[in-house]
C-alpha cells in the first residue's frame, strides 16, 4: 500500500494517507473505514464492493444499482486508487 501526503486548506497540517494499490488493498482499506460496507463474492462475475447504491467490480469497473438485478456501469478500467476517491467522496 502506498502513501501520499496531504496538507490542509490553510496550509499548516501534513498527514500521510493511505492509498491502495490493487484490489485487496482497497478491500482492506474498506474494512477499516467506519462506512458501512458489503463485500460479496459473486463466483458467477468477481467479488465486487457494494457502497450505498455504488458498486466497485475487482476488475474496475463502477456501477450504480438501478433496479432489482439491474446495475448500470459507469467507468471501466478504473485503478484501485480511483475507486477509493469514490469510496472517499461517498464518505464526505
Amino acid at each position: 500500500m502506498k502513501q501520499k501526503v496531504v496538507i490542509d486548506k490553510s496550509f499548516d497540517n501534513l498527514s500521510k494517507e493511505q492509498i491502495p494499490e490493487d484490489f485487496a488493498d482497497l478491500v482492506h482499506l474498506c474494512y477499516e473505514s467506519k462506512f458501512k460496507i458489503e463485500f460479496v463474492n459473486n463466483k458467477v462475475l468477481e467479488n465486487v464492493i457494494v457502497i450505498k447504491d455504488v458498486i466497485l467490480y475487482e476488475t474496475g469497473k463502477v456501477g450504480i444499482v438501478t433496479g432489482i438485478n439491474e446495475v448500470k456501469i459507469i467507468a471501466r478500467n478504473r485503478s484501485a486508487e480511483q475507486m477509493w476517491q469514490v469510496v472517499c467522496g461517498l464518505m464526505k
